[in-house]
Protein backbone atom coordinates (compact mmCIF):
# COMPACT_ATOMS: atom_id res chain seq x y z
CA UNK A 1 0.00 0.00 0.00
CA UNK A 2 1.42 3.42 -0.94
CA UNK A 3 2.01 5.83 1.92
CA UNK A 4 1.66 9.54 1.23
CA UNK A 5 4.23 12.14 2.23
CA UNK A 6 1.67 13.61 4.68
CA UNK A 7 1.05 10.20 6.29
CA UNK A 8 4.78 9.77 6.78
CA UNK A 9 4.91 13.21 8.39
CA UNK A 10 2.09 12.37 10.79
CA UNK A 11 3.77 9.11 11.80
CA UNK A 12 7.03 10.90 12.41
CA UNK A 13 5.34 13.58 14.49
CA UNK A 14 3.65 10.94 16.64
CA UNK A 15 7.04 9.36 17.34
CA UNK A 16 8.74 12.64 18.21
CA UNK A 17 9.38 13.36 21.86
CA UNK A 18 8.22 16.79 23.14
CA UNK A 19 10.58 19.51 24.29
CA UNK A 20 10.62 22.96 25.86
CA UNK A 21 10.80 26.38 24.22
CA UNK A 22 11.18 29.80 25.77
CA UNK A 23 8.83 32.01 27.78
CA UNK A 24 7.16 29.22 29.70
CA UNK A 25 5.67 27.67 26.58
CA UNK A 26 6.49 24.13 25.68
CA UNK A 27 5.93 22.28 22.47
CA UNK A 28 5.78 18.83 20.95
CA UNK A 29 6.41 18.04 17.32
CA UNK A 30 9.90 19.44 16.83
CA UNK A 31 11.97 17.39 14.41
CA UNK A 32 15.32 16.13 15.69
CA UNK A 33 17.26 14.65 12.76
CA UNK A 34 18.87 11.27 13.43
CA UNK A 35 22.69 11.12 13.49
CA UNK A 36 24.09 11.59 10.04
CA UNK A 37 25.80 13.82 7.57
CA UNK A 38 23.51 14.10 4.56
CA UNK A 39 20.35 15.88 3.48
CA UNK A 40 18.56 12.53 3.74
CA UNK A 41 18.53 12.97 7.54
CA UNK A 42 16.57 16.21 7.25
CA UNK A 43 12.79 16.70 7.19
CA UNK A 44 12.27 19.06 4.25
CA UNK A 45 9.19 21.31 4.19
CA UNK A 46 7.96 24.38 2.40
CA UNK A 47 7.89 27.71 4.21
CA UNK A 48 4.06 27.85 4.57
CA UNK A 49 4.02 24.35 6.11
CA UNK A 50 5.87 25.75 9.16
CA UNK A 51 4.15 29.13 9.45
CA UNK A 52 6.46 31.17 7.22
CA UNK A 53 5.45 33.31 4.24
CA UNK A 54 5.74 31.64 0.81
CA UNK A 55 8.00 34.44 -0.43
CA UNK A 56 10.56 34.11 2.39
CA UNK A 57 13.18 32.18 0.43
CA UNK A 58 13.10 34.57 -2.53
CA UNK A 59 13.25 37.52 -0.12
CA UNK A 60 16.37 36.04 1.49
CA UNK A 61 17.92 35.32 -1.90
CA UNK A 62 17.52 39.01 -2.69
CA UNK A 63 19.60 40.12 0.32
CA UNK A 64 22.19 37.30 0.53
CA UNK A 65 24.89 38.08 -2.02
CA UNK A 66 27.23 35.13 -1.41
CA UNK A 67 27.64 31.99 0.66
CA UNK A 68 26.10 28.64 1.50
CA UNK A 69 23.09 28.90 3.77
CA UNK A 70 20.21 26.98 5.28
CA UNK A 71 17.02 27.82 7.15
CA UNK A 72 15.05 25.71 9.64
CA UNK A 73 12.03 26.19 11.86
CA UNK A 74 11.76 23.88 14.88
CA UNK A 75 14.12 21.47 13.14
CA UNK A 76 12.24 21.35 9.82
CA UNK A 77 14.49 22.29 6.91
CA UNK A 78 12.93 25.02 4.78
CA UNK A 79 15.75 25.74 2.32
CA UNK A 80 19.39 25.03 1.50
CA UNK A 81 21.52 27.10 -0.86
CA UNK A 82 24.86 25.56 -1.79
CA UNK A 83 26.63 22.43 -0.54
CA UNK A 84 24.94 21.36 2.70
CA UNK A 85 27.91 19.27 3.83
CA UNK A 86 30.90 21.33 2.71
CA UNK A 87 32.96 22.11 5.81
CA UNK A 88 34.82 25.25 6.75
CA UNK A 89 36.44 26.76 9.81
CA UNK A 90 33.66 28.88 11.28
CA UNK A 91 35.92 31.24 13.24
CA UNK A 92 34.24 32.83 16.28
CA UNK A 93 30.96 31.01 15.79
CA UNK A 94 32.91 28.58 17.98
CA UNK A 95 32.32 30.82 21.00
CA UNK A 96 28.60 30.04 21.23
CA UNK A 97 29.44 26.32 21.03
CA UNK A 98 32.01 26.77 23.81
CA UNK A 99 29.34 28.45 25.93
CA UNK A 100 26.99 25.53 25.32
CA UNK A 101 29.77 23.17 26.41
CA UNK A 102 29.90 25.00 29.74
CA UNK A 103 26.15 24.45 29.97
CA UNK A 104 26.69 20.74 29.40
CA UNK A 105 29.25 20.69 32.23
CA UNK A 106 26.70 22.38 34.51
CA UNK A 107 24.00 19.90 33.56
CA UNK A 108 26.33 16.97 34.35
CA UNK A 109 27.27 18.47 37.72
CA UNK A 110 30.93 18.80 36.71
CA UNK A 111 30.94 22.46 37.77
CA UNK A 112 28.62 23.84 40.47
CA UNK A 113 27.65 27.18 38.92
CA UNK A 114 28.85 29.98 36.66
CA UNK A 115 30.06 31.73 39.83
CA UNK A 116 32.86 29.20 40.31
CA UNK A 117 36.36 30.63 39.80
CA UNK A 118 37.98 29.44 36.59
CA UNK A 119 41.26 29.35 38.52
CA UNK A 120 39.93 26.24 40.30
CA UNK A 121 40.70 24.51 37.00
CA UNK A 122 43.38 26.88 35.67
CA UNK A 123 45.64 27.42 38.70
CA UNK A 124 48.18 29.21 36.53
CA UNK A 125 45.92 32.29 36.57
CA UNK A 126 47.30 34.92 38.95
CA UNK A 127 46.49 38.41 40.23
CA UNK A 128 43.08 39.75 39.27
CA UNK A 129 42.87 37.04 36.61
CA UNK A 130 42.52 34.42 39.35
CA UNK A 131 39.27 36.11 40.45
CA UNK A 132 37.51 35.56 37.10
CA UNK A 133 34.50 33.25 37.19
CA UNK A 134 32.96 31.21 34.41
CA UNK A 135 30.41 34.01 34.07
CA UNK A 136 33.14 36.64 33.58
CA UNK A 137 34.83 34.57 30.89
CA UNK A 138 31.59 33.72 29.09
CA UNK A 139 30.47 37.36 29.05
CA UNK A 140 33.95 38.62 28.05
CA UNK A 141 34.13 40.74 31.19
CA UNK A 142 37.17 38.93 32.65
CA UNK A 143 39.53 41.86 31.86
CA UNK A 144 42.29 39.31 31.17
CA UNK A 145 44.06 41.84 28.93
CA UNK A 146 43.98 44.54 31.63
CA UNK A 147 46.11 43.38 34.58
CA UNK A 148 45.17 46.42 36.70
CA UNK A 149 41.41 45.86 36.38
CA UNK A 150 39.31 43.32 38.30
CA UNK A 151 36.87 41.02 36.51
CA UNK A 152 33.49 42.56 35.83
CA UNK A 153 34.82 46.10 35.35
CA UNK A 154 35.23 46.10 31.54
CA UNK A 155 33.76 44.33 28.52
CA UNK A 156 36.35 43.52 25.87
CA UNK A 157 36.22 40.98 23.07
CA UNK A 158 39.41 39.00 23.60
CA UNK A 159 41.03 35.77 22.48
CA UNK A 160 42.17 35.31 26.07
CA UNK A 161 38.62 34.31 27.03
CA UNK A 162 38.12 31.29 24.75
CA UNK A 163 41.68 30.19 25.50
CA UNK A 164 41.07 30.06 29.26
CA UNK A 165 37.59 28.64 28.69
CA UNK A 166 38.89 25.77 26.55
CA UNK A 167 41.72 25.06 28.96
CA UNK A 168 39.30 24.85 31.89
CA UNK A 169 36.69 22.83 29.98
CA UNK A 170 39.31 20.29 28.91
CA UNK A 171 40.21 19.74 32.55
CA UNK A 172 36.58 19.62 33.66
CA UNK A 173 36.03 16.77 31.20
CA UNK A 174 39.14 14.89 32.32
CA UNK A 175 41.84 16.07 29.88
CA UNK A 176 45.13 17.73 30.85
CA UNK A 177 44.71 20.76 28.57
CA UNK A 178 42.82 21.82 25.47
CA UNK A 179 45.58 20.33 23.31
CA UNK A 180 44.86 16.90 24.83
CA UNK A 181 42.19 15.32 22.58
CA UNK A 182 39.57 18.06 22.81
CA UNK A 183 37.51 16.09 20.29
CA UNK A 184 36.56 13.79 23.17
CA UNK A 185 35.38 16.81 25.18
CA UNK A 186 33.00 18.22 22.58
CA UNK A 187 31.82 14.76 21.53
CA UNK A 188 30.99 13.81 25.11
CA UNK A 189 29.45 17.16 26.00
CA UNK A 190 27.33 17.84 22.91
CA UNK A 191 28.12 16.50 19.47
CA UNK A 192 27.47 12.78 20.04
CA UNK A 193 24.11 13.55 21.66
CA UNK A 194 22.92 15.82 18.82
CA UNK A 195 24.14 13.45 16.12
CA UNK A 196 26.75 15.75 14.59
CA UNK A 197 29.18 13.92 12.32
CA UNK A 198 31.91 14.96 9.91
CA UNK A 199 33.11 17.81 12.12
CA UNK A 200 36.69 18.34 13.25
CA UNK A 201 38.63 20.64 15.55
CA UNK A 202 42.00 22.31 15.61
CA UNK A 203 43.91 23.43 18.70
CA UNK A 204 45.56 26.80 18.08
CA UNK A 205 47.08 29.54 20.21
CA UNK A 206 43.69 31.03 21.14
CA UNK A 207 41.96 27.74 21.93
CA UNK A 208 39.81 25.29 19.99
CA UNK A 209 38.45 26.04 16.55
CA UNK A 210 35.70 24.10 14.77
CA UNK A 211 35.48 22.93 11.18
CA UNK A 212 31.76 22.47 10.53
CA UNK A 213 29.17 22.26 7.78
CA UNK A 214 25.69 23.74 7.59
CA UNK A 215 24.19 20.55 9.00
CA UNK A 216 26.36 20.80 12.13
CA UNK A 217 25.37 24.44 12.63
CA UNK A 218 21.71 23.55 12.20
CA UNK A 219 21.95 20.89 14.90
CA UNK A 220 23.57 23.36 17.30
CA UNK A 221 20.90 25.93 16.51
CA UNK A 222 18.10 23.43 17.08
CA UNK A 223 19.55 22.50 20.48
CA UNK A 224 19.46 26.18 21.42
CA UNK A 225 15.91 26.92 20.25
CA UNK A 226 14.86 23.72 22.05
CA UNK A 227 16.14 25.18 25.33
CA UNK A 228 19.02 22.72 25.59
CA UNK A 229 16.91 19.58 25.12
CA UNK A 230 17.62 17.14 22.31
CA UNK A 231 14.91 14.61 21.58
CA UNK A 232 13.90 14.41 25.25
CA UNK A 233 17.47 14.45 26.57
CA UNK A 234 18.26 17.54 28.68
CA UNK A 235 21.82 18.48 27.63
CA UNK A 236 21.86 22.03 29.04
CA UNK A 237 20.26 23.21 32.29
CA UNK A 238 16.75 24.58 32.04
CA UNK A 239 17.08 28.36 31.62
CA UNK A 240 20.69 28.26 30.43
CA UNK A 241 19.81 29.13 26.84
CA UNK A 242 17.74 32.09 28.00
CA UNK A 243 20.81 33.32 29.86
CA UNK A 244 23.05 32.68 26.85
CA UNK A 245 20.88 34.67 24.46
CA UNK A 246 20.08 37.55 26.87
CA UNK A 247 22.17 40.65 27.45
CA UNK A 248 24.56 40.25 30.41
CA UNK A 249 26.55 43.48 30.13
CA UNK A 250 24.32 46.13 31.69
CA UNK A 251 26.32 48.83 33.46
CA UNK A 252 29.69 47.63 32.13
CA UNK A 253 31.80 49.92 29.94
CA UNK A 254 32.84 48.36 26.60
CA UNK A 255 36.20 48.39 24.86
CA UNK A 256 35.40 47.80 21.19
CA UNK A 257 39.02 48.18 20.10
CA UNK A 258 40.80 45.55 22.17
CA UNK A 259 44.18 44.64 20.73
CA UNK A 260 43.80 40.90 21.43
CA UNK A 261 41.74 40.22 18.29
CA UNK A 262 38.93 42.36 19.65
CA UNK A 263 38.55 45.24 17.20
CA UNK A 264 34.84 44.65 16.68
CA UNK A 265 34.13 47.80 14.61
CA UNK A 266 31.22 48.63 16.93
CA UNK A 267 30.94 52.23 18.10
CA UNK A 268 30.10 53.35 21.64
CA UNK A 269 27.66 55.93 20.31
CA UNK A 270 25.68 53.10 18.70
CA UNK A 271 26.07 50.59 21.55
CA UNK A 272 26.92 52.22 24.92
CA UNK A 273 26.88 48.70 26.37
CA UNK A 274 27.91 45.65 24.41
CA UNK A 275 24.92 43.62 23.10
CA UNK A 276 26.37 40.42 24.48
CA UNK A 277 25.14 37.37 26.35
CA UNK A 278 27.21 34.23 26.99
CA UNK A 279 29.78 34.16 24.18
CA UNK A 280 26.93 35.23 21.88
CA UNK A 281 25.73 38.51 20.37
CA UNK A 282 22.16 39.26 21.45
CA UNK A 283 19.23 41.47 20.49
CA UNK A 284 17.69 41.85 23.96
CA UNK A 285 17.41 45.64 23.68
CA UNK A 286 16.55 45.42 19.96
CA UNK A 287 19.56 47.57 19.18
CA UNK A 288 21.35 45.12 16.89
CA UNK A 289 18.28 44.22 14.83
CA UNK A 290 15.58 46.83 15.59
CA UNK A 291 12.92 45.28 13.37
CA UNK A 292 13.34 41.80 14.88
CA UNK A 293 12.21 40.43 18.22
CA UNK A 294 14.45 40.71 21.26
CA UNK A 295 14.72 36.91 21.42
CA UNK A 296 17.08 36.71 18.45
CA UNK A 297 20.77 35.99 19.04
CA UNK A 298 23.67 35.29 16.71
CA UNK A 299 27.05 33.59 16.73
CA UNK A 300 29.44 35.53 14.50
CA UNK A 301 32.65 34.46 12.77
CA UNK A 302 34.78 36.74 10.64
CA UNK A 303 34.59 35.89 6.95
CA UNK A 304 30.82 35.67 6.74
CA UNK A 305 30.01 32.86 9.18
CA UNK A 306 26.80 33.33 11.16
CA UNK A 307 24.44 31.18 13.20
CA UNK A 308 21.32 33.21 14.00
CA UNK A 309 18.55 31.72 16.12
CA UNK A 310 15.30 32.87 17.69
CA UNK A 311 14.06 31.00 20.73
CA UNK A 312 10.57 32.49 20.42
CA UNK A 313 9.83 31.42 16.84
CA UNK A 314 12.12 28.38 16.64
CA UNK A 315 13.90 29.73 13.54
CA UNK A 316 17.54 28.85 12.87
CA UNK A 317 19.54 30.48 10.06
CA UNK A 318 23.10 29.37 9.26
CA UNK A 319 25.43 30.76 6.63
CA UNK A 320 29.06 30.07 5.80
CA UNK A 321 31.34 32.28 3.70
CA UNK A 322 28.41 34.63 3.30
CA UNK A 323 27.83 38.29 2.55
CA UNK A 324 24.76 40.50 2.51
CA UNK A 325 23.34 43.48 0.68
CA UNK A 326 23.98 46.74 2.54
CA UNK A 327 21.15 48.10 4.67
CA UNK A 328 20.65 51.85 4.92
CA UNK A 329 21.32 53.12 8.44
CA UNK A 330 22.88 49.87 9.63
CA UNK A 331 25.71 50.73 12.07
CA UNK A 332 29.15 49.19 11.59
CA UNK A 333 30.27 46.18 13.56
CA UNK A 334 30.90 42.46 13.33
CA UNK A 335 27.36 41.30 14.26
CA UNK A 336 25.48 43.87 12.14
CA UNK A 337 25.76 42.61 8.51
CA UNK A 338 23.37 39.68 9.14
CA UNK A 339 20.70 42.15 10.29
CA UNK A 340 19.16 42.35 6.82
CA UNK A 341 18.62 38.56 6.81
CA UNK A 342 17.32 38.40 10.39
CA UNK A 343 14.82 41.18 9.81
CA UNK A 344 13.76 39.61 6.52
CA UNK A 345 13.00 36.36 8.32
CA UNK A 346 11.13 38.20 11.08
CA UNK A 347 8.87 39.93 8.55
CA UNK A 348 8.04 36.57 6.99
CA UNK A 349 6.95 34.77 10.16
CA UNK A 350 3.22 34.57 9.58
CA UNK A 351 2.22 32.71 12.74
CA UNK A 352 2.90 29.66 14.83
CA UNK A 353 4.32 26.51 13.32
CA UNK A 354 1.30 24.23 12.67
CA UNK A 355 3.53 21.17 13.04
CA UNK A 356 4.29 22.14 16.65
CA UNK A 357 1.75 21.83 19.43
CA UNK A 358 2.07 24.05 22.51
CA UNK A 359 1.70 22.28 25.86
CA UNK A 360 0.89 24.59 28.79
CA UNK A 361 -0.36 21.99 31.29
CA UNK A 362 2.07 21.10 34.11
CA UNK A 363 2.41 17.47 35.21
CA UNK A 364 1.02 15.90 38.37
CA UNK A 365 3.21 15.99 41.48
CA UNK A 366 4.87 12.80 42.77
CA UNK A 367 2.82 11.81 45.84
CA UNK A 368 3.36 10.33 48.31
CA UNK A 369 7.00 11.04 49.20
CA UNK A 370 8.81 9.41 52.12
CA UNK A 371 12.01 10.41 53.88
CA UNK A 372 14.10 8.02 56.02
CA UNK A 373 17.32 8.96 57.81
CA UNK A 374 20.13 6.44 58.04
CA UNK A 375 22.93 7.87 60.10
CA UNK A 376 23.77 11.25 58.61
CA UNK A 377 22.20 10.51 55.23
CA UNK A 378 18.53 10.85 54.25
CA UNK A 379 16.90 8.73 51.58
CA UNK A 380 13.84 9.90 49.68
CA UNK A 381 11.41 7.74 47.74
CA UNK A 382 8.22 8.69 45.94
CA UNK A 383 5.44 7.44 43.73
CA UNK A 384 5.68 8.41 40.09
CA UNK A 385 4.25 11.68 38.85
CA UNK A 386 2.37 11.72 35.57
CA UNK A 387 1.74 13.75 32.44
CA UNK A 388 -0.55 12.25 29.78
CA UNK A 389 0.54 14.73 27.11
CA UNK A 390 4.31 15.12 27.40
CA UNK A 391 5.44 12.36 29.73
CA UNK A 392 7.78 12.66 32.70
CA UNK A 393 11.43 13.52 32.03
CA UNK A 394 12.78 14.27 35.53
CA UNK A 395 12.13 14.90 39.21
CA UNK A 396 13.52 17.87 41.15
CA UNK A 397 14.33 17.60 44.85
CA UNK A 398 14.03 20.59 47.20
CA UNK A 399 15.25 20.92 50.79
CA UNK A 400 14.81 23.38 53.67
CA UNK A 401 15.39 23.52 57.40
CA UNK A 402 12.02 24.83 58.61
CA UNK A 403 8.55 23.30 58.28
CA UNK A 404 6.67 25.03 55.48
CA UNK A 405 9.64 27.29 54.87
CA UNK A 406 11.64 28.17 51.77
CA UNK A 407 13.41 25.31 50.05
CA UNK A 408 16.36 25.17 47.67
CA UNK A 409 16.67 22.73 44.79
CA UNK A 410 19.43 20.27 45.73
CA UNK A 411 19.17 17.75 42.95
CA UNK A 412 17.43 16.41 39.87
CA UNK A 413 17.09 12.80 38.73
CA UNK A 414 15.81 11.15 35.58
CA UNK A 415 12.12 10.45 35.20
CA UNK A 416 12.77 6.72 35.49
CA UNK A 417 14.27 7.15 38.99
CA UNK A 418 12.05 7.33 42.06
CA UNK A 419 14.72 7.70 44.75
CA UNK A 420 17.28 10.27 45.90
CA UNK A 421 19.99 10.05 48.55
CA UNK A 422 20.87 13.29 50.33
CA UNK A 423 24.31 12.95 51.89
CA UNK A 424 25.15 16.66 52.00
CA UNK A 425 23.78 17.03 55.52
CA UNK A 426 24.86 17.97 59.04
CA UNK A 427 24.53 15.77 62.11
CA UNK A 428 21.48 15.96 64.38
CA UNK A 429 19.57 18.23 61.98
CA UNK A 430 16.01 18.02 60.73
CA UNK A 431 15.54 18.59 57.01
CA UNK A 432 12.25 19.22 55.17
CA UNK A 433 11.75 18.13 51.57
CA UNK A 434 9.39 18.22 48.66
CA UNK A 435 9.72 16.78 45.16
CA UNK A 436 8.34 18.05 41.85
CA UNK A 437 7.72 16.39 38.50
CA UNK A 438 9.23 17.87 35.31
CA UNK A 439 7.49 16.83 32.13
CA UNK A 440 8.99 16.17 28.72
CA UNK A 441 8.68 19.80 27.71
CA UNK A 442 10.23 21.28 30.84
CA UNK A 443 7.10 22.29 32.76
CA UNK A 444 7.27 21.68 36.51
CA UNK A 445 4.48 20.46 38.78
CA UNK A 446 3.35 21.89 42.06
CA UNK A 447 5.39 20.54 44.98
CA UNK A 448 4.56 17.23 46.59
CA UNK A 449 3.52 17.09 50.20
CA UNK A 450 6.30 18.06 52.60
CA UNK A 451 8.22 15.31 54.39
CA UNK A 452 11.05 15.47 56.92
CA UNK A 453 13.69 13.39 58.62
CA UNK A 454 16.38 14.02 61.24
CA UNK A 455 19.98 12.95 60.88
CA UNK A 456 21.74 11.10 63.69
CA UNK A 457 24.43 12.34 66.02
CA UNK A 458 27.97 11.99 64.68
Amino acid sequence: MAVSRWQIRVLLLIMLLPIHVSYGQAASGLYFPPPGETLSQQFVVTAPEVGLAPGLVSDLEAVITAGRWALWRHGYLVHVAGDFNATTEVKSVRKTIHAATVGAALQRGLIPSLDQLVSVWNPELAGFDADATWFHVLTQTSAFDEPTLPPGSLWAYSDANPLQLNRALARVFGRTDYTDNYDSVIATALFDAIGAQGWSTSAVADGIRFILDLEDLGRVGLLLVANGVWDGNQLLPDGFVDELRSKQTYGIAPNYDNANDGRTELLVEDFPESPYGLMTWVNTDRDLYPDADGTWAVAVGVGGHFLAFDTASGVVFAIEDGSFAPLAGNPPGWPTPVRVAVETIQRNITGTNPLVVVDTSPPAAPDPVTAIATGQSIGLTWSAGSDPDSGVSAYAIYRGTAPGGAKERIGQVAGSQLTFQDSQTSANTTYFYHVTTINGVGLESLPSGEVFATTADP
